[in-house]
């Protein structure tokens, strides 16, 4: 491959999109000059482009066009960061862990950035005990003390571990030396590492409310300057849970954004969230919704303390009170559960297909029922 002079390196649709993410404005030109660079004669064999093409669509949310070329990547260790990168954000926490887990020997640099982002992805899982056994068996704080590009992430690492283990300080202050690297290399987009809304949670476990809002309105702020769905809905999400009022409408603007991006996990964890905001407030109906929408999305992701927790809170909540069923309504019902269609019903009871969709509606409100497959042990 041929060295490019300056003038063809400013001119690189690879450099100049990696540019634009790193300063974290404009989202959509960052991704049009990435889709560029896939392309482009001078980019599209270069490994150097063609991996900051992905980072920034990844960044961008473009994870399907990042997982389609992700193959291109002629190292295994990089293919296999980039591909967890990719599985961790589309939710599929147990692909992300296996491909990092099982990386192909590397370099040193690069096998301790697979090791701080499995770490990550551990205690996204639940799996915490796991996750420091890997941090203290690879000896990142060992790596810590040395100054280098990967600092940031191994930061990043440990503040995970340090929160999850209940020692929010710890944490917080992973988070801003963590956020000093990154400013001093230039990096300010929360895109590429969210350190503000990170120190802003643990702040806020820590106690330190208003130092928690501060990070987190200045997240948000980071977040809506670059304006890629994720990013923004995992700001407001953080402002949701540390501003200090109720919260919910910042919590549900974030779950509809997260919903667009296909953010599986941090969904799970803003469902509960708000499900907890619900119950306190004693919406026992809302929060059942909820818990029920938080527990769907963990079990999806095999993120066990969200699924456990979810699960817990649903159990915590009163039964729901069952309103008896008129005698048409308990016709409909039985035959339902029985596995006939709405056609079918309605030609037996001689009634319309719409007037059987009304009377099960109102049979799964009174039961407190999704469907026909929750059907059989409610009627029971």
């Amino acid at each position: 491959m041929l060295l490019r002079t300056n003038a063809q390196q400013a001119r690189c649709p690879a450099a100049l999109a990696i540019r634009q993410t790193i300063g974290g404005t404009d989202f959509p030109e960052a991704a049009r000059l990435a889709h560029a660079a896939l392309d482009a004669p001078a980019c599209r064999d270069d490994p150097v482009c063609l991996w900051r093409a992905l980072i920034v669509l990844i960044a961008a949310g473009d994870l399907v066009t990042a997982d389609a070329h992700a193959d291109r990547l002629p190292d295994h260790a990089v293919r296999a960061q980039v591909r967890s990168q990719i599985a961790r954000l589309s939710g599929d926490l147990g692909a992300a862990r296996d491909l990092l887990a099982n990386a192909p020997p590397a370099v040193k640099s690069s096998q301790l950035l697979s090791v701080a982002l499995l770490v990550e992805v551990l205690v996204d899982s639940g799996d915490v005990d796991e996750a420091e056994k890997t941090l203290l068996a690879n000896e990142l704080d060992h790596a810590l003390r040395r100054p280098s590009s990967l600092r940031p992430a191994l930061l990043a690492a440990r503040a995970a571990v340090n929160r999850a283990r209940g020692r929010p300080l710890a944490a917080y202050v992973d988070h801003l030396v963590c956020g000093d690297d990154l400013l001093a290399m230039g990096v300010t987009s929360p895109a590429i590492a969210p350190w503000r809304g990170k120190a802003a949670l643990a702040a806020h476990d820590a106690h330190r409310e208003e130092l928690a809002r501060r990070l987190a309105v200045e997240e948000l702020a980071a977040a809506r300057r670059w304006g890629e769905p994720r990013t923004v809905g995992t700001a407001l999400s953080t402002l949701g849970r540390v501003g200090g009022d109720d919260g919910t409408t910042l919590l549900s603007d974030a779950a509809d954004l997260l919903a667009v991006a296909g953010a599986r996990h941090e969904l799970a964890a803003i469902r509960l969230e708000l499900g907890h905001r619900l119950a306190a407030r004693g919406d026992d109906s809302a929060a059942r919704g909820e818990y029920a929408s938080a527990r769907t999305a963990a079990a999806r992701t095999g993120d066990e303390r969200h699924l456990r927790q979810a699960s817990e809170a649903l159990a915590r909540l009163p039964p729901v009170a069952v309103r008896a069923l008129t005698r048409q309504e308990d016709l409909v019902a039985s035959l339902a559960e029985a596995g006939l269609s709405n056609r079918a019903i309605a030609q037996r009871l001689f009634l319309t297909v719409s007037t059987v969709e009304v009377h099960l509606s109102n049979v799964y409100r009174k039961l407190g029922v999704n469907g026909r497959k929750d059907l059989a042990g409610a009627l029971r």
